[in-house]
Order: C-alpha cells, then structure tokens, then sequence
C-alpha cells in the first residue's frame, strides 16, 4: 500500500523558530523553543497526518553557487554585520543543532539525508520525485514548497501550525485560514504559476533579480 512520509526540511524548522520566540526570550530560551518547534511539529505532523516513516533533509553547499556566484550572497553580508552577541548566539544555535542531528542519526529510525552539493530542499523534491505512488508531507515554513504541491503532497507549517494544500490553507482545527485584510479564505496559485512567477520575477531572498532570470 502507499507509504505516507513526513518530510522534514530541518535547519528551516529549527532556525525559524528561532525567530518565533518570545522577544524577550533570551539565546537559551530560544535553542529550547527551536528544539521544542521542531519535533514538536515532527510529532504533530505525524499524528495529525497518520505518516508512516520521518525523512529528515539537511544542508549541504548549494550546486546553484556554481552557476550564478552571487547566490544568497546577502546573508553572509547580513552574517558579518552581526554584532559579538549575535555571533556568539549563531555558533551555539549551530552546536545544538549539530547535536540534533547527531541525535536524529545514531538514536532514531528516521532517514535522514545529507549531501555535499544539494540544499535541503533539492533532497525533499527529490525524495518525492522518486517516490511518485507515494503520500507525502512536507514539513517547513517555506512557501517554495507550494510548487510541489499536488494531489499526494501536503505542507505543514509547524511555525504557524496551518496544513497547505492544493485546495487552501488550514489551521489547527481543519477550518480555513482567511486573509485579515479580506477576510475571504486563502489560496494557494497553481503551482506550475507559482513556478513560472519565481522564474520571471526572481527571488530577493536568495538575492536573484529579475536580470539574472530573463530568458535570453
């Protein structure tokens, strides 16, 4: 029968929740709530989704770096403009999470992936890629996944607790999420759209502008 997998893009989940906690919350209380978010998520997902097997995907460098040099070049701007106490807080976030990781590995039946020239988020399109008869749900805050999503493929969002699917976006108790402004439920465009957009207009959060997308 068809496998229902629960996908993880990890280091989004924890580092995300990072920036969830408390603005009071000092780094320690914030390595405990990215801890908690992130399997607490896991462990949701998997009951909520009734998932048959955990995939985690990790990092590793990006192949893109090799065909367009300025990619997510921004953030290790944004990284050296950190203050000493910002610093110190990245290295500690990074320590725990390389214990999760080691954690996950040695201490659990979780597949966990990792490859030197692929993002986390190739190795998720890539496991649901291969595995095509199959159920699965993605877990991470990143809308990118909305272009994976499809009839067999679900998202949640553990940082906001909402499920996104292809018929909308739902929240803890199954009713749909609504746009504030609206008020009208929220949608999600058709994936091949969202595709399409992303290739035109670029991404400013990878620090991809709309020059280095046009078609020549």
């Amino acid at each position: 029968y068809p496998m229902r997998y629960l996908i993880v893009d990890t280091a989004n989940t924890f580092f995300r929740a990072r920036h969830a906690a408390h603005r009071q919350a000092d780094t320690w209380d914030r390595l405990g709530f990215a801890i908690h978010v992130t399997l607490g998520s896991v462990n949701k997902a998997w009951r909520g989704q009734r998932a048959d097997h955990v995939v985690f995907c990790l990092e590793g460098r990006s192949w893109r770096k090799d065909y367009y040099e300025p990619y997510k070049k921004n953030r290790a701007v944004a990284r050296a403009a950190q203050t000493e106490a910002e610093q110190e807080e990245d290295r500690l976030f990074w320590e725990t999470f390389d214990a999760l990781k080691t954690y996950l590995i040695e201490k659990t039946n979780c597949t966990v992936l990792r490859h030197d020239c692929l993002e986390a988020d190739d190795l998720v399109a890539g496991w649901i890629q291969s595995h095509p008869a199959d159920q699965h749900v993605i877990v991470s805050s990143d809308s990118d996944f909305h272009q994976l999503l499809a009839n067999n493929v679900v998202q949640y969002n553990g940082i906001t607790d909402e499920l996104h699917t292809t018929k909308g976006i739902f929240d803890k108790k199954g009713a749909p999420v609504k746009d504030k402004k609206t008020k009208e439920a929220k949608t999600i465009p058709d994936p091949k759209w969202i595709l399409f957009e992303k290739c035109m207009r670029g991404d400013p959060t990878d620090n991809i502008d709309r020059k280095s997308t046009r078609l020549n």
